[in-house]
């Protein structure tokens, strides 16, 4: 089902790019983010990291990104866009656990309306809207064995995630966009713990600004 979800994404950002060239759809702005994004991770810090005696755990992190914006009739707004976030957790310990990292690359489309009617003072213009995310799962857990032999078991997985969004950006100059958003991605995954899984819960709020490129 991810897969196909995925194959979708690409399938709209395709009909966006040739519908631009027809001026169906114009390009609004090039964006470049940077914000602190907090999944709830309750597998882990729930469960897994208690039981290894791990007193730290998984928080808030850095999330970096990049999206094109395009303008959709009068009022509204798509987006396409890719992002990633990593944490890890570490363990001070002879044996056992040593360490967790997990990374996450997000692809996203979104729908925004932002109409006349939600602009105020000087050029600010709010906006809402839902974003649909792919997340790319990537996680390796370090062990060290009694034998003091270290070992990596690396996973990997993907599953798909909705947000709602609020926003505010303004224009500087001719050209220059700056924004401040604020999403609520709410999702889930499938952690293997040997021959068993768990859900992950990958819901928590993220804030992130922006700066860009308007056209």
């Amino acid at each position: 089902m991810s897969k196909k979800i995925l194959i979708v994404l690409l399938a709209v950002v395709a009909a966006f790019g040739a519908q631009a060239q027809d001026k169906v759809i114009t390009i609004h702005s090039v964006n470049l983010t940077a914000g602190v994004y907090s999944p709830k991770m309750d597998y882990f810090n729930d469960v897994y990291l208690p039981n290894a005696e791990a007193t730290d755990d998984f928080g808030s992190s850095m999330v970096f990104g990049g999206n094109v914006t395009f303008n959709v009739l009068e009022d509204f707004r798509a987006r396409v866009g890719i992002s990633a976030w990593s944490n890890d957790v570490s363990r001070t310990a002879s044996i056992g656990l040593q360490k967790v990292d997990v990374s996450f690359t997000r692809f996203s489309l979104g729908g925004f309306y932002a109409p006349e009617a939600l602009s105020f003072g000087d050029g600010f213009q709010a906006y809402a809207g839902l974003e649909f995310f792919y997340y790319d799962i990537n996680t390796d857990i370090d062990m060290m064995m009694d034998n003091n032999n270290a070992t990596t078991a690396e996973l990997s997985g993907n599953d798909v995630a909705i947000a709602p969004v609020i926003g505010l950006d303004k224009v500087f100059g001719d050209n220059i966009l700056v924004g401040a958003e604020f999403a609520l991605p709410i999702g889930k995954y499938e952690q293997e713990d040997g021959a068993a899984k768990y859900d992950n819960k990958i819901t928590g709020p993220q804030f992130t600004i922006s700066v860009g490129y308007k056209f």
